[in-house]
């Protein structure tokens, strides 16, 4: 990004850490917090971004100031700011994803594409019901394909635990989606990061979060000792209240299916949870349990 054509931007040094955008803007907050110059270009990026009679190479061209002036921020309180300025929950799906095809572009900060993730892509998740649409998804793909980790840290996880995990239909089929495209180095982290729980406190799983985790294991990821064994404590701690769950039953089936080695020292934690499910899935798992223990995984 080309910061001397940008208007009361701030310096843009990217960390290791990713930041996650809290609470939320408004216009009003945004016109007494930025500068009068960088307004007026969010202003025209704003209603750039709602021309419908554009095609996506020219909104693409109209808008790029104005996206070069949004994509200087990389600080999450002032990208909270410039989305709330050009009204972003608002947009189009058209304009979120001409939004995501310039965030997408390798000279924006990994810092500043999770800011921009946060801030402009996780309050669309959460609204969700219905399945996302087309133009919708793209957008989220695209930042995935470009900024994976950024997406899972500022987007994937965070969407996980929305509505204390109560997630809607459209919310859970983005999520599990999303992490069908993860790359499969990230996986593991993914699932460590459920795992460590909203502000690092586990919770109880719901129904719709035990689905999308079916996505990661289901991709067979390598996961650490640590992981593994913290997977067993928190499926031991809600097999109870999950006990008659499909989805909890086929995660379980799947994570014996494809990480028998790594389970083998876990054998009889993992049978007592098995041991206590009520669906068919019951007598295939134990089956393959003690398979496992006979042969050695």
């Amino acid at each position: 990004v080309d910061d001397g054509a940008i208007a009361g931007s701030s310096s843009d040094h990217a960390g290791p850490d990713q930041p996650k955008a809290a609470g939320a803007a408004t216009p009003a907050a945004a016109a007494a917090a930025l500068p009068s110059e960088a307004l007026a270009v969010l202003a025209n990026l704003s209603k750039s971004l709602r021309e419908g009679s554009l095609s996506e190479e020219a909104r693409a061209s109209k808008c790029a100031p104005g996206l070069r002036q949004l994509l200087s921020y990389s600080e999450p309180e002032q990208m909270l700011l410039a989305c709330a300025a050009i009204d972003l929950m608002t947009l189009p799906d058209e304009g979120v994803l001409c939004a995501c095809q310039a965030a997408a572009s390798p000279e924006v900060s990994t810092r500043a594409a999770a800011s921009f993730t946060a801030s402009a892509l996780l309050p669309r998740l959460a609204a969700l019901e219905q399945p996302a649409s087309r133009t919708l998804f793209s957008a989220m793909l695209l930042m995935l394909h470009r900024h994976a980790r950024p997406v899972l840290e500022a987007l994937v996880l965070p969407a996980l635990f929305l509505k204390q995990g109560q997630l809607s239909s459209g919310q859970a089929e983005a999520l599990t989606r999303l992490l069908k495209e993860l790359p499969q180095a990230l996986l593991g982290k993914a699932l460590a990061g459920f795992l460590a729980g909203e502000a690092g406190v586990p919770a109880p799983w719901t129904e719709q979060q035990v689905a999308v985790l079916q996505a990661v294991v289901q991709r067979k990821p390598t996961l650490d000792a640590a992981t593994v064994a913290e997977l067993l404590v928190q499926a031991d701690a809600n097999v109870d209240a999950l006990f008659k769950s499909v989805k909890f039953s086929n995660l379980l089936n799947t994570l014996v299916r494809s990480h028998g080695a790594q389970l083998k020292p876990h054998v009889p934690a993992v049978r007592r949870i098995a041991e206590r499910i009520g669906t068919f899935q019951q007598k295939p798992i134990l089956a393959a349990l003690t398979k496992l223990e006979a042969d050695g995984g």
